[in-house]
């Protein structure tokens, strides 16, 4: 694996250049990788209720985090599992995906509809930007 000393410049580098993707990971490691062509891939049904599924799990994860006490009993189980007790958001979205665990109650609230907009508008913008 090629190791880069980044200059000053470029130690936060993200996002995408000619279809280069530089992403900061979260032991503070720089990633570049070619961004993947996805233009031709048609998702199965099966596909797109994981991925629904998967922006409700990251949604609620958002929403858990913002309450104090919510991070706090999240944090307290990644250090329970043995996980990186840094990383609240990733055991949210897990315990909401696997465990359908909603300790925000009411104050979650999912709008499928609203997403499904919002994937369509997301690809109506890349068929323009191709053209």
């Amino acid at each position: 694996m090629a190791k880069v000393r980044f200059h000053p410049l470029f130690e936060h580098l993200r996002g995408t250049i000619k279809g280069m993707v530089f992403r900061l990971s979260h032991n503070g490691k720089i990633s570049a990788y070619l961004s993947p062509d996805m233009s031709q891939v048609s998702w199965s049904q099966a596909q797109d209720a994981h991925r629904e599924r998967m922006a409700e799990a990251w949604a609620y994860a958002s929403a858990a985090i913002k309450d104090p006490d919510i991070r706090e009993i999240y944090i307290q189980m990644a250090i329970e599992q043995k996980k990186n007790e840094n990383r609240p958001f990733d055991m949210a979205a897990s315990d909401y995906f696997h465990n359908h665990n909603n300790l925000l109650g009411d104050k979650f609230q999912w709008d499928v509809d609203l997403y499904r907009a919002k994937v369509e508008n997301r690809k109506e913008r890349m068929r323009k930007k191709r053209w």
